[in-house]
């Protein structure tokens, strides 16, 4: 087994001399490589989580909304239950649970002129449904882009977690070998 001399990575990395770099070194450095790696990719892992829980409440106020009359061409005004406005908000808070920044925006941007919830009076006009459905179809095809974003660097972060392990492994190779090396020659 071998053992692994105390030195920080800063130091190793700073220090001019190539000599530096001993195979202790360069395992500390692969073992604070690999750490920062997992903890990238479980960050990914975990956006993605949060990003479904997001698609979720997003798909269902399409749902809801969906129930109205939506004409871009004609422009009437309709009532809207006050419980599909409670669940229409109750989403945006579940939003809000997983990222707080976006159900402020949606809560905001919602409220806008043209949007459904910008007379407070229960009243909406086709127009603004539309034009709701549409915000929120767009801010879920921002999410998906992000999503595909976040996947591709999880991919390269997985790439690169594979050639630190490569590396690490290669080098308890040749450390092994040239301990048997070693033996070989002091036993003759």
């Amino acid at each position: 087994m071998t053992t692994i001399n105390t030195v920080t990575v800063g130091s190793v990395l700073s220090d001019p001399n190539v000599a530096a770099l001993t195979p202790d070194a360069l395992m500390i450095y692969l073992s604070t490589r690999l750490n920062g790696l997992d903890a990238k990719i479980q960050g990914v892992f975990q956006k993605q989580q949060d990003n479904q829980h997001v698609h979720a409440a997003l798909n269902e106020m399409h749902r809801l909304i969906g129930n109205y009359v939506c004409s871009t061409t004609v422009k009437e005004a309709h009532s809207i239950e006050q419980s599909t406005v409670d669940e229409l908000y109750a989403q945006i808070e579940v939003i809000r649970g997983v990222n707080p920044q976006l159900a402020d925006k949606l809560k905001k941007d919602l409220n806008q002129d043209g949007q459904i919830f910008a007379d407070k009076d229960h009243e909406y006009w086709t127009t603004e449904v539309a034009a709701t459905k549409e915000y929120l179809s767009n801010i879920t095809k921002e999410l998906e882009s992000q999503s595909q974003l976040d996947m591709i660097g999880l991919q390269s972060d997985m790439s690169a977690r594979q050639t630190a392990i490569q590396l690490a492994t290669n080098l308890i190779s040749a450390l092994g070998e040239s301990t048997k090396s070693i033996a070989a020659n002091i036993g003759s």
